[in-house]
């Protein structure tokens, strides 16, 4: 028989005693059912579907209760007395009420909480959203249409799968990336990395759940508001090679090749003596592609991806020209670049040295192309006196663009040509090129020597 369940009623089963266990549905509220137990403990249910139940309060064993709170993994023990407890404000009858009309998918304001777990059902886990086999993941897409996409979805699986695969998209907030991050930068249980390692993991996943916004996945980004871990940006800043560095690079260049060339003569002759067939000898112009590699960087500003990704069809030599077209390079956007002398003699000596190839990569390796020359190229920097670390920034490949467009900006090179030389997408990125960052801070204090000088009377007169 329906009654009303109220705090009356609540009181009753409270003091009274049962041999059987028994159900009363609410005769104000469709779908609220109470349980009283032989204890006196009473469970609370909404009925949302026909056969079918959501447990508002369960017991706990010896009468206890545990209120299942939305978001919450917490057991709330309650029984019929703490509901009548005013103390107790968060499981109050008024609460187990409301919390009955959101399971059935009714509220006062119009929410329709049905719908927003239908929704909420759809959002896959980061492990499903990043899977490259599942046609229309972000991991089947970023691969077919991101140049770097390997490598971005390699990233994201290196660092979140395993602490966070299981996560729905949007669980993954801002307290739960805090905390990955601070276990991150101090080695709790996985290895330690720098701010700027872990600035670039969590930029590989917001820009996935970017793609899940845009996609309609969720309605909202859930790391919106996460800010990156604050960087000292001048001493990472990547700087530029000057004139002397130039030059002790090239020598510790030719160097290495020297040093190379007489450890494989004195090889072969040692081969030889014990009847080996010797290794190919290294006469040619370059004995690797370490050398060429950096000279034509540092005369034509290529980035290393477009440098070691160059093939033989975007190098003009008669018209003394590199066309590259947009899908090698970075802002997607094609651009040519005149080949000075001193290019033009690199390329030529190393096309001979190849076999005069007209298609193909020229820095091919032994898989496609070469994509890292790091170890070698870090050890010239030794080997040349360059500091990879000072005060002045560190010293990259990157390093060798830099130098090409500092030297165009000290040659007095307008911006927009500038501009189109680089490869940049806009002008606020070239200005920096203009004049060196040291440069234009001397230039500030000068100009306020200058005019306290020019308002001494003594220095006028």
């Amino acid at each position: 028989m329906p009654r009303k369940i109220d705090t009356p009623l609540l009181k009753a089963l409270v003091h009274s005693q049962s041999e059987h266990e028994r159900e009363i549905g609410d005769s104000e509220q469709t779908g609220f059912v109470l349980k009283h137990l032989p204890s006196g403990a009473v469970h609370f249910y909404a009925v949302v579907a026909r056969g079918r139940r959501e447990t508002i309060a369960h017991a706990q064993g010896s009468g206890r209760r545990a209120v299942k709170r939305e978001g919450e993994g917490e057991l709330w023990p309650v029984d019929a007395r703490d509901v009548l407890d005013r103390a107790k404000k968060s499981i109050t009858l008024t609460w187990v009420r409301a919390e009955c009309r959101r399971l059935q998918g009714k509220t006062l304001d119009g929410t329709d909480y049905n719908a927003a777990r239908r929704a909420q059902r759809g959002i896959p886990t980061l492990r499903e959203f990043v899977d490259a086999n599942i046609e229309g993941s972000y991991g089947w897409w970023v691969v077919h249409n991101r140049k770097d996409g390997a490598a971005t979805l390699a990233r994201i699986k290196h660092c979140f799968l395993k602490p966070h695969g299981d996560l729905k998209l949007d669980q993954l907030t801002p307290n739960v990336l805090d905390a990955w991050r601070t276990k991150r930068l101090n080695g709790i249980g996985m290895r330690r990395a720098s701010r700027e390692t872990c600035n670039r993991d969590t930029g590989a996943l917001k820009a996935c759940l970017s793609k899940a916004l845009q996609w309609n996945i969720l309605k909202a980004h859930p790391l919106a508001n996460f800010r990156p871990a604050k960087v000292d940006r001048h001493r990472r800043a990547i700087r530029r090679l000057y004139e002397p560095e130039v030059d002790a690079l090239k020598k510790a260049l030719e160097s290495r090749e020297d040093r190379l060339r007489e450890e494989r003569r004195r090889g072969n002759a040692w081969r030889e003596e014990r009847g080996y067939a010797p290794l190919p000898t290294l006469d040619g112009a370059y004995v690797d592609a370490l050398r060429p590699a950096v000279e034509l960087s540092i005369e034509t500003g290529l980035r290393k991806g477009e440098c070691f990704g160059l093939t033989w069809e975007m190098v003009d030599l008669k018209q003394s020209m590199i066309r590259l077209p947009g899908e090698a390079t970075k802002s997607y956007l094609s651009r040519e670049i005149p080949l000075n002398e001193r290019a033009l003699k690199v390329l030529r000596e190393w096309k001979m040295q190849q076999g005069r190839p007209d298609k193909g990569y020229v820095f091919a390796g032994s898989a496609g192309h070469i994509t890292s020359l790091k170890r070698s190229f870090n050890k010239v920097l030794g080997e040349a006196g360059i500091e990879r670390q000072n005060g002045g920034g560190r010293v990259s490949w990157h390093s060798l663009r830099h130098t090409f467009g500092s030297r165009l900006g000290d040659a007095n090179v307008d911006a927009n040509t500038l501009r189109e030389l680089m490869g940049h997408a806009s002008l606020e990125v070239t200005v920096w090129y203009l004049k060196s960052a040291k440069e234009r801070k001397r230039a500030a204090v000068e100009a306020l020597h200058d005019l306290g000088a020019a308002s001494d009377p003594a220095r006028r007169t």
